[in-house]
């Protein structure tokens, strides 16, 4: 039996409008309140969402009713940002720049710190504000590179470079979490 049928869950998915976004950015996220999921904006299924499957393999098809689309987002100093998996297998796993590879997360620092495994860390750009926010995250580590998908949600080793952002650009949403509770 997989994650999703192991929780019993109540989730409600708030379309935030434009104005308010700037609060889910702007703060630090460590409680259970603070969850996004990221549908993939550049695809031959818009509306597919990012996830991390049991083979521990970040995709970009994802169903919206599948828990592993939930993610916590960490936001540190500089608008420094990690997404950490919420839900499955692999939960408090955080993505890294390679879109492939996940790493464990350990929030030993301090919440606000800048510091822990720079291939985990993004930076934010906002883009247009339709039905949620649409935006890209480049990596910290290498600035001409953005966390991207191909058309068929399949990971691009190192992300897609500049020239393609539209592949790495994603609309964003917050979901509120009312009550997950194992079995």
């Amino acid at each position: 039996m997989n994650d999703s049928e192991t929780l019993d869950k109540v989730v409600k998915r708030e379309i935030v409008p434009y104005d308010k976004q700037a609060d889910v950015f702007s703060i630090d996220h460590h409680d259970h309140n603070c969850v996004i999921t990221l549908a993939q904006f550049y695809s031959e299924r818009v509306g597919r969402f990012m996830w991390i499957n049991d083979r521990g393999e970040v995709r970009c098809d994802g169903d919206v009713n599948d828990n592993r689309t939930f993610f916590n987002y960490y936001v540190g100093e500089n608008e420094i940002v990690r997404f950490v998996a919420r839900g499955g297998k692999y939960r408090n796993f955080a993505i890294s720049l390679t879109n492939g590879e996940l790493r464990p997360f350990h929030t030993a620092e301090p919440p606000n710190s800048d510091m822990g495994d720079p291939s985990t860390q993004f930076v934010r750009s906002r883009g247009s504000d339709f039905d949620g926010q649409l935006v890209k995250y480049q990596s910290k580590i290498d600035s001409n590179r953005y966390l991207a998908f191909d058309q068929q949600g399949n990971p691009q080793p190192l992300g897609f470079s500049n020239n393609a952002v539209t592949a790495g650009e994603f609309i964003c949403w917050n979901v509120a979490v009312e009550r997950e509770t194992a079995l």
